[in-house]
């Protein structure tokens, strides 16, 4: 009798030991869906803007993209200071020193210092309880990997410049570099596993072998569109439970 009441009381730690894992990882893939709404809006925003008037807001939107995805992990109001301030410093360096790659290097700067004052404020004001430690959360590495390949893109791009390259070029690239970042985000939603490999091949597919820049152009920002999507359903879904 003893034995089975230290097997029952053992199961029923295992059961909560299980159970708190689920939920920092329900914390997790809603953290990350946060981003995912911000920055496949900000994609399909600015590529569809694009193809319809010729014209996009990458940079500028690029702030509010990082706002949208932060103010629920720091707060309205200092997520909009911080980025604002950020924005305009971004500003303040492509209007003193309109080269390419200062401004770039502006960008990358910023957006990484937002990025570390967010997390600084969000710990203080307690906002990152329920997250794992940062030596075993997945959500933190996942963003440093897209950091690193969006921002390795951006420079590799700014290097090459369009004339050097043939049509659909570019495109093509951001498709594949996108499509390894979608990819490793299917770490923590598979859906993003097949999304990434259709980015990786099938943009280059289109720009390059089809000759159909446009249409894979397109693609990217139907592909933000259904980061966006697949978002909004994970907090649904966790707001839910």
């Amino acid at each position: 009798m003893e034995t089975s009441e230290k097997v029952l009381q053992e199961l029923l730690e295992t059961v909560d030991v299980l159970r708190v894992i689920a939920m920092k990882g329900r914390s997790e893939v809603r953290h990350f869906a946060f981003y995912m709404v911000a920055f496949g809006l900000y994609t399909a925003f600015n590529i569809f803007s694009d193809l319809l008037i010729g014209r996009a807001f990458w940079v500028p939107t690029l702030y509010l993209a990082f706002f949208g995805a932060t103010a629920p992990i720091a707060g309205p109001l200092p997520a909009l200071i911080l980025w604002g301030i950020a924005g305009a410093l971004a500003w303040v360096v492509a209007r003193a020193v309109p080269f390419t790659g200062w401004i770039l290097a502006a960008i990358l700067l910023t957006a990484a210092g937002g990025i570390i004052a967010t997390y600084g404020i969000a710990l203080r004001r307690g906002r990152l309880e329920g997250m794992p430690p940062l030596r075993t959360a997945l959500a933190p590495k996942v963003g440093w990997a897209w950091g690193v390949i969006i921002g390795g893109m951006a420079m590799l791009a700014t290097g090459l410049g369009p004339a050097s390259l043939p049509s659909g070029a570019i495109t093509a690239l951001w498709g594949y570099a996108i499509g390894i970042a979608l990819f490793v985000s299917g770490i923590l939603l598979p859906l993003f596993f097949p999304l990434g490999v259709l980015s990786a091949f099938g943009v280059p597919f289109l720009a390059l072998f089809a000759g159909r820049p446009d249409l894979a152009f397109a693609l990217e920002g139907a592909l933000g569109l259904v980061m966006a999507a697949a978002g909004l359903r994970e907090l649904h879904r966790i707001d839910g439970q």
